[in-house]
């Protein structure tokens, strides 16, 4: 991962948004609504530019799908002048299935890296490692319980052609006992 460019993603926005002034510290509805057209396409190149980094591209799955989720450091300024941690997770953007409608269930499972990620435990939330954001055609079924710490399982029952799934993997990384979330994107799951 760059973590250049991640930083600079974290710093650069406020100048792009506010003209390098300090952010307001929350954003109302009204707000968000009153935003310049400038402002709104540079929330856009954001989450863009935030997603390229974290989303490692795609992955075909003929039979079962084994899916590693890395975990690293990236230390980003604060507009404060601090430097804070964060851990963050890359893993393919979009996980293929072809030769859909399938006869049987694909087991997906996601393992992560390492577990510890700057000195600190890492692991999956217990029983939402896999958040299913989006799944219209019901094809996606989280396990109610991880594995273990760094391993969860979902299985894709691969019957219906064209089919999305969207998910967010839940790590926590705990920071002197205190629960973190690591920064992560919003990948996909298609039976082509």
């Amino acid at each position: 991962m760059n973590q250049r460019l991640l930083r600079a993603l974290c710093i650069v926005p406020v100048c792009m948004l506010w003209g390098c002034v300090s952010p307001p510290t929350k954003l109302a509805r009204s707000d968000v609504a009153e935003l310049t057209v400038r402002q709104k396409v540079a929330f856009a190149s954001i989450f863009t530019a935030y997603r390229s980094i974290l989303l490692t591209g795609r992955k075909t799955c003929v039979a079962d799908c084994d899916v590693t989720i890395n975990l690293e450091m990236v230390s980003v300024a604060l507009a404060d002048g601090t430097m804070k941690d964060f851990c963050v997770a890359t893993l393919p953007e979009t996980l293929e299935f072809p030769g859909t409608p399938g006869s049987t269930d694909k087991t997906i499972t996601w393992k992560l890296n390492v577990s510890v990620v700057g000195g600190m435990p890492v692991e999956f939330h217990q029983q939402h490692g896999i958040l299913l954001i989006d799944d219209a055609n019901s094809q996606l079924t989280p396990d109610n319980q991880r594995t273990d710490k760094i391993t969860f399982k979902a299985k894709n029952k691969h019957k219906v052609k064209n089919s999305q799934a969207t998910y967010v993997p839940v790590i926590i990384r705990f920071v002197n006992g205190l629960p973190e979330v690591c920064g992560t994107a919003d990948p996909k799951i298609i039976n082509l």
